[in-house]
């Protein structure tokens, strides 16, 4: 009988420890996982803003590659322009007449009505 008194005594002095110090600490525990929640929110805004620098950095190399292609173009439209000019420029010194008439029809077979092979 007496184990057993002493195994309750054991029992109730841990449970009523157990209760006291999860009352005295509880404000401690919630601050702590408070701390976990704002730490993963610091980490997920750490991530967001990481992903925003990469977009804005994407954005930059798009805006970039479209600037590069516009002046691709433009100068490829300068040179069939100069080309289809030194086309029409050797006709004149070669040709008169009809054949100089045949010889720029040839040029714009060439290179096209607007200037494209």
């Amino acid at each position: 009988m007496k184990l057993s008194i002493l195994s309750t005594f054991v029992f109730l002095v841990t449970l009523t420890t157990s209760v006291v110090g999860q009352a005295a600490f509880a404000d401690d525990v919630d601050d702590l996982m408070a701390r976990e929640l704002d730490h993963d929110e610091a980490v997920y805004a750490r991530e967001a803003v990481e992903d925003t620098l990469v977009l804005r950095g994407l954005e930059e190399v798009r805006r970039r590659s479209e600037d590069h292609l516009q002046f691709i173009e433009r100068s490829l439209e300068l040179l069939e322009r100069r080309s289809k000019y030194a086309c029409y420029q050797d006709c004149v010194r070669r040709f008169t007449g009809a054949n100089l008439t045949n010889c720029y029809r040839k040029c714009d077979k060439s290179w096209g009505p607007h200037g494209r092979k």
